[in-house]
């Protein structure tokens, strides 16, 4: 059902809008759904091959592409925007051994210090190591690690400093990269959810998957009330 309802929002472009495929392309979601499907297809349920090739296309336009892609969103902060989505279309790709390394590189060296969170760059850091760069890799994913998001700006990526450390904790751990570093955050994790009363769409799927890596990590019990 998830899989025939998001078929239904994807452009020819294969970027995908937010309600339909005459909507306005969202580049930051687009990679999240090319995400998603991947994520379904290790599961074991069958993704339709035309619009997965179509997406990942598209994701390799966004890495490719050095200049604007008529991005049609608002923010307090475009560049970091723009870096955003394509360190993730970089990650994406990567998984796929697809990422074009040139590209990223590029990313690495000229575009990093736009990122205004930690999750952006760690895309990029994962990335150029699943391609083969571990020196631009490490240093990626050093500065992820001690990089900040602010709580007050709109960066129009759904993200809050929530979601991007929940993230975070999930890729660490997934990757098997710092491992330390990732129980460690979800100690400030936990701290923060405390002061929160209500949480997001992508905070709650975000914690979600960090918990249930957690749970793989360090092999303690844990319980959910689904509603």
């Amino acid at each position: 059902v998830a899989l025939t309802r998001i078929a239904g929002m994807q452009a020819s472009n294969g970027g995908f809008g937010l309600w339909d495929d005459t909507s306005p392309e969202e580049h930051w979601l687009t990679v999240y759904v090319t995400d998603f499907m991947l994520n379904v297809q290790e599961q074991g349920f069958t993704v339709p091959p035309a619009m997965l090739e179509k997406a990942l296309n598209r994701l390799t336009e966004y890495v490719n592409r050095t200049g604007s892609l008529f991005e049609q969103r608002y923010t307090d902060d475009m560049d970091h925007y723009r870096f955003a989505y394509k360190a993730y279309a970089g990650y994406v790709l990567a998984r796929l051994n697809k990422a074009p390394l040139a590209s990223l590189r590029t990313l690495h060296d000229q575009f990093r210090s736009h990122s205004e969170s930690g999750l952006p760059l760690l895309h990029l850091g994962i990335a150029l190591q699943l391609a083969g760069d571990n020196s631009r890799a490490e240093v990626a994913i050093n500065e992820a690690l001690v990089k900040v998001r602010g709580e007050k700006q709109y960066l129009a990526d759904y993200g809050s400093p929530v979601r991007d450390q929940a993230m975070m904790i999930y890729l660490l751990l997934k990757h098997k990269i710092h491992t330390e570093h990732a129980l460690t955050l979800s100690y400030s994790l936990a701290a923060d959810l405390k002061q929160e009363q209500y949480l997001s769409t992508q905070e709650r799927n975000a914690l979600f998957m960090a918990g249930v890596m957690l749970e793989d990590t360090t092999g303690e019990s844990w319980m959910a009330k689904l509603k």
